[in-house]
Parts: structure tokens; sequence; C-alpha cells
């Protein structure tokens, strides 16, 4: 199986939503609940704090709503074609609430680093035996 890239596996989504559903319907490719790698589960735990997660897959879904919007697909939970995405790991660009509590000294608008994410998506046809995948795609910004 090929991997694909990020912005080549939203249009690809797309194409596929259109080819699984009937000529009268509309395209529409469903976001699975974005999941969180077990390296950055532990980050979390360890560094970040894990009230982060909830607000990385929050990020993490709306962005990937507007991409896929981008390309002229609607969301859908019941669409033929399910987007996974797991983020692997993640640096944040401003201190975290934890971090700012364990290291007084931290401030958040002066504090800067370069942050930036790894993200694993699975495309999935569901109208295959146990949703094949269709593509994979790893994407580090």
């Amino acid at each position: 199986m090929r991997i694909w890239k990020l912005r080549t596996l939203l249009p690809l989504a797309l194409v596929w939503a259109y080819a699984a559903q009937p000529a009268s319907a509309a395209a529409a490719v469903a976001i699975a609940p974005v999941t969180i790698g077990p390296t950055l589960q532990k980050a979390l735990q360890e560094r970040y704090g894990v009230d982060e997660a909830q607000e990385l897959q929050k990020a993490v879904t709306a962005s990937l709503s507007r991409s896929l919007k981008g390309v002229g697909a609607a969301s859908g939970e019941t669409a033929p074609i399910r987007i996974e995405v797991s983020i692997v790991s993640a640096t944040p660009t401003h201190p975290t609430r934890r971090q700012m509590s364990d290291n007084p000294s931290l401030d958040y608008l002066r504090s800067v680093s370069k942050g930036g994410a790894d993200l694993r998506a699975v495309l999935r046809d569901r109208s295959l035996d146990v949703g094949q995948p269709l593509g994979r795609c790893v994407h580090r910004d």
C-alpha cells in the first residue's frame, strides 16, 4: 500500500467518496475521533499535562474538517469513507498550563518554542470488509 501526503490524501478522499455513493448524493467523508499515540500520551502525563490531549484532538478535528470543506467534501457520521487520525507526537508553541505551574519563570506570551506534530492517518472504505484501508499518510508539521 502506498503512503500518501496529507495534502494528496484529502482530495483522494473526496474522489473515493464520490465513487462510493450514488450519483445523486453529495460526497461525504466521516472523521473518526482523533486518537493520541502512546508516546504523546506519556509526554502529556510527564511534561505537558493530560488536559492538553482534548485541546489537541479538537484542533486536529477542526483543521481536518476545514481541509475537507476546502476540497469540496461534506463531513457526515455515516459516510462510506472514513478518515482515522492519530497524533503520534506533538510539541507546544507556548508553555502549557502544567509547564507554567512546574516552572513559574515561563510566560505564556513571551516563552515561545518551535512547536509541531506528527500525525498518521488511514483512509478506510466502510463498504468493504473490515473497513479496508484505501490509503495511509504521515504528516509532520
